[in-house]
Formats: structure tokens, sequence, C-alpha cells
């Protein structure tokens, strides 16, 4: 029994048809709806183009998840129904798409490496080879390209030779590029096909490589690989010069060229606008997400009832499409790692994190994110994108957020996107500001402006440390996005009548020199930007010239000596291998008898002297250090700590050690915070923030008139007073 295809994927596919294109079902669908049960998502594939696509399946919404790449997502009822135009026929010349995306397993394709042992077929041996390749001709004229290669793996190594290599490789490349019956093959496992075929070509390279033949083969793999046309190219020119009469050849150099052009083109086009374009990643250490529990935060943090197209239809548990007024939030779930080690490379750019690089590299699979739509006003698309990643960073398995250029820490991404509960910004989600040294000095520049529609800035060679420079571009980019301000070349720009810098547009610097950005100056036509800073307040030599400070030889002693004192001998220590500003060290103390739990105490904070409130200069807290104690049961080996859930301590040791940055400390809830009114006070006062994850309902607060630190009231007094000053019921627990 057959299963009914779903209403979205049966739209889709009488549109195209209608329109008079070519569209079949492909992939797991078919399997499953052969199998009579309900696919979880449906793919197509089809003759039309995306742009053809588009038009042919309005009214629907068509997203363009990889137009470039020859593939869409038609949108509806709450079903993504991705869509993808055919690959070329092999030994034609038509579109071509590249590779999806999909993890590099042995399971992509397991009907490649299986034989036909047991089957009604005839065996290969030398004795019956013509019979053989007959039987071979026979299923390739049928599209049986996958017994093909079946009956191709049963062979016996010592019996392979020439023959037998390139019967593989048409086959491979058949199945590849056509797919049995003309079905089509899912690109990730097209591809896989491909560089097998390859693979088989190259050993027997030596008898192969002055036939026709075996160049055209390997012209072919290479021209269907995306984006491996410059390699088909070589192959294809020696197949030509073997065969002359064959016009197959001249033709798949010229369809070669003219899809390198269309390629630099679109990537040309890509990188030259971005305005609108908000998608981003949200990094997986495990391939599964609670979509239930984003629902549930989005309403809970954000008000914002997330609802799909039609609740009358099966759902997708990997993908979840809603509407916000104008606007489209589609989040997906992709199990497999963001390819080619992008999230890695662009990690290396987070100067705040040290373990970006880390998170990047071990993650295993990821959250797409994207919002789109009409919605003309930017600044709210780029709202509704910060709360949908923040609500992802609330997914157990979420370890970091590609977005902008740079991989974030969750709770960096989702601290900033809390601002906008208090009508600010999240201008540190949405904007990267790179820092760099160079023998001009400190230089700075802002990325992910241009998704707004504004030119990137960059302020150069600088004598400023690198918080100022970072504030002075935060400040700028405020401005410039919160009143929607266009900058131009030769006007300036200020914070105060006599503050005046300088704007010049010229080609990047610290970004690609194809990109031209806003170049502010640090100084100040009628003044500079420390103008107002107390003269006397110096900042140390090292600071100025960017290295980190450090205790001497003779300080380091004395800390340590202190650290055995008081909190015991330390066996471990972790070693800061890179260091922005305060170098910081982290030693482990065991626990003890005395002491049944781990005591973590960071060693190079005081290196830097500190600003105190003149109220507490007597207590002479210029320099200080920070411990925190964890249960004696708290994992802290080397594999422990690549997961957060034992390495977020030390995390915060280190960010509170660092200086120039405001602190979010963030609580289960207000039983979980033990300080006084003075510590907190003071906490608050140097601009750090305390918040919550959820709030607790107070049914009763106990006061007692008896002080710990022997002054009393008198009960009946006390009470009175109490009713007095509040209106709430004052209740006597010990008489009434």
């Amino acid at each position: 029994m057959m299963g009914t295809i779903a209403p979205p994927a049966a739209r889709a596919l009488a549109r195209l048809h209608e329109a008079g294109f070519e569209a079949w079902l492909v992939g797991g669908c078919v399997r499953d709806m052969l199998l009579g049960c309900a696919p979880k998502d449906y793919d197509l594939a089809t003759s039309a183009r995306p742009e053809q696509i588009r038009e042919a399946c309005a009214p629907m919404r068509v997203v363009e998840t990889g137009v470039r790449h020859g593939t869409v997502t038609v949108l509806s009822g709450g079903l993504p129904v991705e869509v993808t135009t055919f690959r070329r026929e092999a030994g034609t010349v038509n579109l071509k798409t590249p590779s999806e995306e999909e993890p590099d397993d042995e399971d992509q394709a397991p009907e490649l490496d299986e034989t036909l042992a047991g089957m009604d077929y005839i065996p290969y041996t030398p004795q019956n080879e013509e019979e053989y390749f007959q039987q071979l001709k026979q299923w390739n004229d049928e599209d049986e390209y996958t017994r093909c290669i079946q009956a191709l793996n049963a062979i016996p190594e010592d019996w392979r030779n020439y023959r037998i290599a390139y019967a593989m490789a048409r086959a491979l490349e058949n199945y590849a590029i056509i797919g049995d019956h003309d079905e089509g093959t899912p690109n990730y496992k097209g591809d896989k096909a491909l560089r097998r075929a390859i693979e088989v070509l190259e050993s027997v390279r030596e008898e192969g490589q002055d036939k026709a033949e075996w160049n055209m083969r390997m012209a072919y793999g290479y021209q269907y690989l995306y984006g491996q046309e410059e390699q088909a190219i070589p192959y294809a020119q020696r197949w030509a010069e073997l065969d002359p009469e064959d016009k197959d050849a001249p033709a798949v150099i010229q369809e070669c060229q003219k899809e390198i052009a269309k390629r630099a083109e679109a990537e040309a086009e890509d990188e030259s606008d971005h305005t609108g374009v908000f998608t981003g990643f949200v990094l997986l250490s495990k391939g599964e997400w609670d979509k239930e529990q984003f629902i549930r935060d989005m309403k809970e943090k954000w008000d914002i009832a997330v609802d799909e197209y039609d609740a009358s239809e099966e759902k997708d548990d990997d993908a979840l499409v809603f509407e916000v007024g104008d606007m489209v939030a589609a989040v997906s779930l992709a199990t497999y790692p963001i390819p080619n080690g992008e999230a890695e490379l662009n990690a290396e750019n987070n100067y705040m994190w040290e373990d970006a690089v880390k998170v990047a590299k071990e993650h295993c699979a990821h959250i797409m994110v994207a919002v789109l739509g009409k919605e003309e006003n930017l600044l709210e698309k780029g709202k509704l994108y910060t709360k949908v990643v923040a609500a992802c960073c609330r997914q157990e398995y979420a370890t970091g957020i590609y977005t902008s250029g740079v991989v974030f820490e969750p709770r960096f991404y989702e601290g900033f996107a809390d601002m906008m509960q208090d009508g600010e910004l999240p201008i540190f989600n949405w904007i990267w500001f790179g820092l760099w040294r160079n023998e001009n000095g400190m230089n700075g520049y802002t990325y992910g402006m241009d998704v707004f529609g504004k030119d990137e800035m960059e302020v150069l060679g600088t004598d400023a440390k690198p918080s100022d420079l970072r504030d002075f571009l935060a400040s700028l980019v405020s401005y410039v996005l919160e009143n929607d301000v266009e900058l131009h070349d030769g006007e300036t720009i200020g914070f105060a009548a006599d503050d005046k810098h300088t704007i010049t547009r010229s080609p990047g610097v610290g970004l690609p020199e194809e990109q031209m950005t806003l170049k502010i100056s640090w100084a100040s036509s009628d003044g500079d930007p420390d103008d107002d800073d107390d003269p006397d307040d110096e900042a140390p030599e090292d600071e100025e010239t960017g290295v980190p400070e450090v205790y001497t030889e003779e300080e380091m002693e004395a800390v340590e000596g202190h650290i055995q004192q008081y909190f015991g001998k330390f066996e471990n220590v972790f070693h800061e291998l890179s260091s922005p500003d305060i170098h910081v060290d982290i030693c482990v103390v065991p626990p003890s008898k005395e002491r049944n739990y781990y005591t973590l105490v960071t060693m190079g904070m005081g290196a830097h002297r500190m600003n105190v409130p003149e109220e507490l200069a007597e207590y002479k807290l210029e320099r200080a250090e920070l411990a925190i104690a964890l249960p004696g049961n708290w994992k802290l080996k080397h594999e422990d700590l690549k997961n957060e859930r034992w390495y977020w301590p030390i995390r915060l040791l280190k960010t509170l050690a660092r200086r120039g940055a405001p602190t979010t400390l963030v609580a289960a809830d207000a039983t979980h915070v033990l300080a006084g009114r003075a510590a907190l006070d003071l906490f608050l006062r140097n601009g750090g923030e305390l918040r919550v994850r959820r709030e607790l309902t107070i049914a009763a607060v106990g006061a007692n008139p008896w002080s710990a630190y022997g002054w009393h009231f008198e009960p009946d007094k006390f009470v009175r007073a109490l009713r007095e000053a509040i209106d709430l019921p004052v209740v006597n627990v010990k008489e009434d």
C-alpha cells in the first residue's frame, strides 16, 4: 500500500506540472510512501530553474535556501518542500547543481557498496567476460546503474583490469548524474559516487591517460562535482586532442567556462549586498533539538506565539517556519557540521572567547536560523532574528553561535539579547568589532553593518586602549543604526560640539580591499577622545603596548603562598596560553577533610590595579584575586572540560578577572545569590548586572528582631513598626 502525498508537496508538484516542467518526488519520501508511511520531509527534482520554480509556485512562499546552487524551499502548510533543479545528464550540457551539505559517512550511499551475491545474474570470470559485459550493457540500456555497480563490486580484486575500472567509472557517473530509471540521485549521494569514479579512474591512469574515453570520464567526473570545473577543463582538452571528431569535448570545455563565470558572478553578488539577510547558525554538540522547548522559550522570553502555518497538517520535527508580522522566521536542524571548516575558521576572530575555536571544531550539528519577509524596517528584522537565536541558545546541546563573521558564546549572545527588554539594541550581537595591532598602533573595524545597508567602519593607527577603541566604534554604530544615519566621505561626526572626527571612504584595510569602508579618525579635529581623562590617571606602560599585565616573580610567590596557606595545596593549574590584557591562570585546590569541595583561585587578576571608590580606599582593595567553590564531585579533567556543563566556572572566573567590560551575572533564581548589600551596591555601581533565569513567587518574608551582631528590637514595637511601614499582612509567627 502506498502512502499519500502531503498537500504541500502535492501542490508544488501540481504547480510545476501545470507550468510545463518535469517534476518528480525523489529520495526518502518515495521509500516511505511505498512502505505506507507518512514522510517527514519531501524532496522534488525538476527541470525548472530556481526563478521558474518561484514563478510557477506562486503565491506559495519560496525561500532562497540555495538558489545559486539550484535549490529553493517551497513553504506551504507548515511543511518545507526542497526543490532542486535536475542535474545534467551524462554527455550533455545542462544546468548543474552543487553538492548538498550532508555528512560524509559510510551510510550515505550504502547501495554503492553492496554486491549482487545470491541474485540471478551472470557473475564475472575471465572465461565469460564478454557475456558479463553484454549483461552490463543491457542494464545500462535499462538505466539499472546501481545493478551495474553492485555486479562490478562482486569481481575479485585480482581479476580487475582497465576495462572493469572504466565500466565502474561509467556506472558511477551515470548513477550520480542520471539515477536509476532517470529518477535522479540526491546530490550528496551523487557526489560520493563521482568522487569514487575519479578514484577508480586514477587507479588505471597509466593505461588510460592517453585514451580519449578515459579523459572523457575524468572530465565528466570533475564537471559534475560542483566547483570543480577548473579541474575538468584539462581533461576535456586532452579528450578533444585525442578525438577531434567528438563535439562533446569542446562543449564540455565551453560549459565549464560558463559555470566558472556564473559562479564567480554569483559569489561577487553575494559578497556585494547582504542587506536584509539575517542568517546564522547555532552550533550543537549533538544532532538533536527540542522544538517544543523552543516554542515555549519564544513565548515566555519574548511573548512571541510560534504558530506553524496550518495546525491541521503534520509538522516536521526538524524544521519550523512561522510568521511574525510581515516577517517569516525559519529554524531548521541539520545533523552535520557546517561544511569546509567555515565555523572553525571564523571562530579565530573572537578574541573575547578562548574556547571559540575548540567549540567550533567539535560541533557535530547545527540549527540554521533565517528571518525573511517584506518588513522594511531592518532593525525589526534584526531584533526578531536575535530573539530566535537567543531562544536557540537555551537548547541543551547549544555550544556556540556562528553569525556576524564570528563564533559567539551562547551565554554572551543571550545576555546581549536581553538588552532589547530594556529598549536597547543588541549591537554586540549584530556587529563584530575586530581589533588588531600593527606597527602603526591599535586598529579596529566593524563587521555586520552591511546587513543594515550601511558601510563598515574602520579606525586605524591609534594609541587607544583596545577596550576604548571598541567602545568608540560601538558608540558610532549605535548612533548610525538607531537614527538610520548615512555617513559620507568628507563629513565629520562627533559626540559633542567640539568633538569632530573626519570620515574618509576608501578601500578596506582590516577588511578586503575590494570592500569600501568608512575610515573614522581617532583624533578629533577639535580635540581627542581622551581629552576628558584625568592626566594623572595614566595607564600602566604594558596596557599601552598591549602586553598582558603579569605579577613579578616575587609577587607570584606571595600569591601562591597565600593560596596554599588559606585554601590548601593546589595540584593543578589551568594555564592561559593567550592573554589579551591580563594573564589569568587558575589553580585548583582539591577537596580535603576540612573542605569537602574544590576551590578554584585565579592567579594574575591582581597584577592590574583596579579603580576603587574613595569610601573604600582605606581597605586597599586595588589588587585582588577571585575564588569559587565547586562540589567535590565536579569534573575537572581535560576531557570533561570540553563540556560546557563542567567548564563554565573557569570561564566565569576568567571573565570576571578581565577588565574593561561590564559583567552580567546570571543565577538560577534569587536564592542562589548570597551577597551583602554593600557588595551588591559596589558591583552595580561598577557597571555590573545581576539577572535570574526564573522569577520566584514570594509567599512570605521572615524578619528577625534579633541580630547576629548582638543588638535587637522589642518584638511588639518591631511588629507595629513593620505594619505601619508596609501595606501587607504582618504576623508574629511566635505568638499569632
